[in-house]
């Protein structure tokens, strides 16, 4: 099972977003968001997520959604 976390304060980026299309899309994968996940600076420039100890940084939304599906069909 993936878990991705993302940072509700990053969700003027896109991520909330993304967020519902991973858990509606992919399978095996769960979500958590929290209010932090500890990057804040890469967190107030661009839409992130992390997976395990992964950091998951794109350029828009669609790019951060792609990234996560890549990284959780290994």
């Amino acid at each position: 099972m993936n878990k991705v976390k993302f940072c509700e304060n990053n969700f003027k980026h896109g991520s909330k977003e993304i967020a519902e299309r991973v858990k509606n899309s992919l399978e095996d994968t769960t979500i958590e968001v929290q209010p932090c996940i500890g990057y804040c600076v890469e967190c107030a420039l661009q839409p992130i997520a992390k997976i395990k100890e992964d950091i998951i940084l794109a350029e828009d939304k669609e790019d951060l959604y792609n990234k996560i599906k890549s990284k959780t069909n290994k």
